[in-house]
């Protein structure tokens, strides 16, 4: 519960800054930095929850990992979260942030699992149709699925539509092994 509480209370406080001296799309790209490393560095997350190393350490590694481009108000903002020891929670208020910005923009995540890579053209029709539907920007996470054979899925919110062969058939299974006979004697 208390993580909860620090990521958006900080990632708020950042946003509203960020808004207030419009450099949201600043923070933005500083902020999916941030995700992008702590995706790709395991190590990293260790680093920023590790008890053992001091702020002023992480902070010094944190300077030397940012871009030069990184805004001035970011740069802050860490140095803030560091000294208040909440540097465990910085992937957490990047993602936090993100998600604030997404909704400001309204911008929705949908979630398209397919059985293989879909061409450009594609994805374009499919944004281009979903966006259409729901009224919003899409934000579109491509994954693949080898077991769905064909197909696809969407997941936007908390709606699936489900139209692969998987789908398919695990709809046939569950209709089968129901008994729909009744006796009428």
């Amino acid at each position: 519960m208390r993580h909860t509480k620090v990521k958006k209370r900080y990632a708020k406080a950042l946003f509203d800054l960020a808004e207030e001296l419009n450099i949201i799309e600043n923070i933005h790209d500083d902020m999916q930095f941030i995700i992008e490393v702590c995706k790709k560095v395991p190590e990293f997350n260790i680093l920023m929850k590790s008890p053992i190393i001091k702020s002023d350490k992480k902070l010094n590694i944190l300077w030397a990992i940012l871009p030069a481009s990184t805004h001035l108000v970011t740069k802050k903002f860490i140095e803030i979260v560091t000294r208040k020891n909440r540097e465990l929670f910085l992937d957490a208020m990047s993602l936090e942030f993100i998600e604030l910005y997404k909704e400001h923009h309204n911008i929705q995540t949908v979630y398209l699992t397919t059985s293989h890579k879909l061409s450009e053209e594609l994805k374009t029709l499919i944004k281009t149709k979903i966006s259409s539907e729901i009224d919003s920007k899409i934000d579109l996470i491509e994954n693949m699925d080898s077991d769905l054979i064909g197909g696809f899925i969407i997941k936007v919110q908390d709606k699936i539509f489900d139209s692969s062969f998987k789908g398919g058939i695990g709809k046939l299974k569950k209709e089968f092994s129901e008994n729909i006979y009744n006796k009428a004697f």
